[in-house]
């Protein structure tokens, strides 16, 4: 019979510390599939409510400051002005995909450290929603089959593996910040051309 308390630290060691801890705990008390189907549903429930939190804290409102401020900076900079709406500058940034580092760090991170812990980087990071939500949802599905097997089978070793994605997360942040950089001035220079013709 599973215990209660085992289960409910063993979930929470999942959200808090990410799925490589919990399943290093885990699977000493409760058979490898308790361990997967407890913890994997626990993060499709946690993606949901990662989704609905983000949404009412205002991430697409963010992420539409953020692409319209940069652009803004970048203009002004030039001694220009710029009329152009957020919503029209935030499309042709995703449209361009500037931020894919950022979505490649934060799946990666998800894989690590769990959702909840994504979550809060999508949210400093001024992420797309849904975009942030796909990224963290695809980590979380990778993260727990993954880590099932590293752990069970005890052929790859769980602090070298969490070192590797650690530094995938910083490597993609930095393309993400490149390619990021270098959207927002190509949107931000064929707009400002355009309109001072």
């Amino acid at each position: 019979m599973i215990q209660m308390h085992s289960l409910i630290l063993y979930l929470l060691y999942g959200i808090f510390l990410g799925p490589a801890f919990a399943l290093a705990y885990g699977l000493r008390e409760f058979t490898p599939e308790v361990c997967f189907i407890s913890l994997t549903v626990t993060y499709i429930v946690s993606v949901a409510l990662i989704q609905i939190l983000l949404s009412k804290l205002g991430l697409e409102s963010r992420f539409k400051n953020k692409v319209f401020s940069k652009v803004s900076e970048m203009v002004q900079a030039r001694g220009k002005k710029l009329a152009v709406k957020m919503d029209d500058l935030a499309y042709k940034f995703k449209k361009k995909f500037g931020d894919f580092g950022f979505y490649l760090a934060l799946t990666s991170f998800t894989f690590v450290f769990g959702v909840y812990w994504a979550g809060l980087v999508a949210y400093l990071l001024r992420l797309d929603l849904w975009r942030a939500v796909y990224a963290i949802a695809t980590g979380t599905l990778l993260s727990v089959g993954f880590w099932m097997y590293v752990v069970t089978k005890g052929n790859l070793n769980p602090e070298a593996v969490t070192l590797f994605f650690l530094v995938v997360t910083v490597v993609s942040i930095i393309y993400g910040s490149l390619r990021e950089r270098y959207a927002i001035a190509e949107i931000a220079e064929k707009d400002s051309q355009r309109l001072f013709k």
